[in-house]
């Protein structure tokens, strides 16, 4: 009986014709909302690279620290992830299944083709420079407090015991995340490899082409598994992010980095934690799969990015649930 009402309301969706990209959007989330996927619908949900300038959008917007907003099923709070108390708010008592993220590197990287030094300062970039926003956020001194500072408040207030964990993280930092990790009492079972399609620019020896992320759990919490996922490798050969859509932050990531976890471990409706929301990209990852993301971000221009491209991506306006406090 289910499998036939299932058809029926698949059927219905289906055959409403509008125009409207709310209405549309409204249409997908119900389907997504029931388990249901309609013809080109994972395909369809996301937007071109915003291409102005994320401090304009920022007043555009009218983004500050503190706000909390709400974009469809998902929630976006301009705050600090190592804040039990942000994180509370934001999660406002819901748990994560899913505690997939993508923190700073702490490798002082502005989004320029090469590191900070003397040399690199006076060479002409390809790529957007993010210093004069993103550099307070990944400086390497960092370290150790800010993983323990993040872990800790998602533990407390935001992921269920069971959270399947995914990390990314520069390779120069795997000893640092995997120890905090340990102070935490979780583990690393695998190391996930995203191989890029093409190099990207940088003055070491070999040109780099992939990004590694860690994946474990807590020790004796082993993560569900969906029902409907496969088995998949530990490599994963996903289209580099396009140079304009760089523009939106300094360390864009592919959609199916965040993708793959969510149909891995999550079922329609779940919840899914990101403490670094960035552009973004795991909120538009949720949206297309059917999943809620509750994401933190500390820079709001990257908040408002963020809320562009989903209004861009699904025709739904993001509206402010909390002004700052």
């Amino acid at each position: 009986m289910a499998g036939a009402d299932d058809e029926r309301l698949a059927s219905i969706l289906a055959s409403v014709e509008t125009d409207s990209q709310a209405v549309q959007a409204m249409l997908a989330r119900l389907a997504r909302g029931a388990g249901i996927t309609l013809p080109g619908q994972e395909q369809d949900v996301d937007a071109e690279p915003q291409l102005e300038r994320a401090e304009e959008l920022r007043k555009a917007w009218g983004v500050e620290k503190g706000q909390l907003w709400q974009l469809g099923d998902h929630r976006l709070l301009c705050g600090d992830s190592t804040s039990p108390s942000d994180v509370s708010r934001l999660m406002a008592g819901e748990r994560a299944v899913l505690f997939a993220t993508d923190p700073p590197y702490l490798v002082d990287y502005d989004g320029t083709n090469h590191p900070g030094t003397k040399v690199s300062q006076h060479r002409p970039s390809l790529n957007k420079d993010w210093s004069a926003t993103y550099r307070d956020f990944d400086r390497s001194e960092q370290g150790d407090g800010l993983y323990d500072g993040f872990i800790a408040a998602a533990k407390e207030a935001a992921i269920r015991p069971d959270a399947a964990w995914y990390c990314w993280h520069a390779s120069r930092r795997q000893a640092m995340v995997e120890a905090a990790w340990e102070r935490h009492g979780a583990f690393v079972h695998q190391q996930i490899i995203w191989a890029k399609e093409r190099p990207v620019l940088t003055r070491s020896w070999y040109l780099w082409q992939h990004e590694p992320c860690f994946f474990g759990w807590v020790k004796g919490q082993k993560p569900p598994r969906a029902a409907t996922a496969g088995p998949l490798a530990s490599v994963w050969t996903l289209p580099s992010v396009s140079r304009s859509e760089d523009l939106d932050h300094p360390t864009c990531k592919a959609l199916d980095c965040f993708a793959i976890p969510i149909r891995q471990h999550t079922q329609p409706g779940d919840v899914c934690y990101e403490p670094f929301s960035g552009s973004g990209t795991q909120i538009i990852a949720a949206e297309r799969t059917g999943r809620r993301c509750f994401a933190m971000e500390i820079a709001p221009e990257f908040v408002a990015v963020a809320l562009q491209r989903f209004k861009d991506a699904t025709g739904g306006s993001p509206v402010l649930l909390e002004p700052a406090p």
